[in-house]
């Protein structure tokens, strides 16, 4: 694959390549591109998160102890009536 980068990122490239930082342009590419997949995931998260306040303050959770964990459990697992 061939890409067409800005001066200005090139140059960024060029400069970790050169501080010795990075063994070659490739491996800051790749580098770049893991921190862009973590940062999704992140979004990902701090949504599912957000998400899920959201539903306790609706009342959206079922109360669960460690009496009933058990049967919640296996709940989980039945197959729902129709």
């Amino acid at each position: 694959m061939n890409i067409t980068l800005s001066d200005h990122t090139a140059q960024i490239i060029n400069d970790q390549v050169s501080s010795g930082s990075y063994q070659s342009a490739e491996e800051v590419v790749s580098s770049a591109i893991e921190l862009l997949l973590e940062s999704l995931m992140r979004q990902e998260i701090d949504k599912g998160i957000d998400e899920g306040l959201a539903d306790v303050k609706a009342g959206r959770y079922t109360e669960i102890s460690r009496d009933t964990v058990g049967a919640y459990a296996a709940s989980l697992f039945q197959p729902s009536v129709q």
